[in-house]
């Protein structure tokens, strides 16, 4: 289910007069079909509410892209669905790009374009979000991957995203778990996400063993499981919630299209990817296609010309 993801950049020039009847080859991934994906962050820089043009799909569809999959607007429905039409209008597949994380301060969340993903209780009089915590106590303006906020906006996004592909040639969702929030910890704490030490899941498993574990400042808590030799049981606890969670929504989606597929960025090197992404999202239907840096382009720079991409041919 590892696929190599790419995305090549062709010479205009090598490839004119390649109309989109010429793309119109199946479903990318499908029967010999490669996948050559175009995720646009510069096309649109500049636009009216970043929004790619008709003349914008035909060029890149001439280009000899068969996928296009813009930056931005992926949770605004009328942009998608506009999208997926002129996508299909040149021969290409459509792909909707969200982030995996949101900011936990809905005032900071205009994040995918014009729209604010929220939901009605995040704006009521006292409501305090769950947040992302590091076991250092470190906690970022970020919904917690045990937050129900979080796992209720992205299947609120995907899900119109997945009913939207029975009409339209779209091939699925790219998500990213790259870490924008600001400002960092002091050590680089890695892509999203590690296990969270918020009191929820915190609360949740204590309940789940019977145990009392008092309420704690957010920088004793790994200490307090540290102490009574409770870290890795904690951990495959919330790594058990993840996939649960996963494993349902990806139900939700093959009820509609079983073969709804994700690109996943960072696709390898983070926990929460490895443990529940990978597990529950991929399945023989649709596999997942790893968005790594070094699958861009073709011989893509690094100093250490021994690492394994260098023998990507495509």
């Amino acid at each position: 289910m590892y696929l190599k993801f790419w995305i090549t950049v062709m010479l205009l020039l090598a490839t004119a007069g390649q109309g989109a009847e010429k793309l119109r080859e199946g479903r990318p991934g499908r029967d010999g079909v490669k996948y050559r994906i175009l995720v646009d962050k510069v096309y649109c820089q500049g636009r009216d509410k970043m929004k790619l043009t008709a003349e914008d799909y035909k060029q890149i569809a001439n280009i000899g892209f068969n996928v296009i999959c813009p930056r931005w607007n992926g949770d605004d429905p009328a942009c998608v669905e506009e999208g997926a039409r002129l996508s299909q209008k040149y021969g290409m597949y459509y792909m909707v790009w969200l982030r995996g994380s949101l900011p936990a301060t809905v005032a900071r969340r205009r994040i995918h374009g014009a729209k604010i993903c929220s939901l009605p209780r995040e704006r009521k009089s006292g409501y305090v979000p769950v947040k992302y915590t590091l076991k250092s106590g470190y906690t970022f303006d970020l919904l917690s991957p045990n937050s129900d906020e979080l796992w209720d906006i992205l299947e609120h996004n995907i899900l119109n995203v997945v009913k939207l592909s029975k009409k339209y040639h779209i091939l699925g969702v790219f998500l990213d778990f790259e870490i924008y929030a600001r400002p960092l910890p002091k050590k680089w704490c890695g892509h999203l996400y590690k296990i969270s030490y918020d009191q929820k899941i915190l609360n949740e498993y204590a309940s789940a063993r019977g145990i009392v574990i008092p309420k704690l400042a957010a920088d004793k808590r790994f200490p307090y499981l540290s102490g009574h030799k409770l870290v890795k049981d904690f951990e495959k606890f919330q790594i058990r919630s993840w996939r649960n969670r996963m494993k349902r929504f990806r139900q939700k989606i093959d009820a509609i299209n079983p073969n709804f597929q994700f690109a996943v960025y960072p696709s390898s090197y983070t926990l929460f990817v490895n443990e529940a992404v990978w597990k529950e999202l991929a399945t023989p239907h649709a596999p997942i296609l790893a968005a790594e840096h070094y699958t861009y382009a073709k011989g893509f720079p690094n100093k250490d010309r021994n690492k394994e991409y260098w023998k990507i041919t495509d």
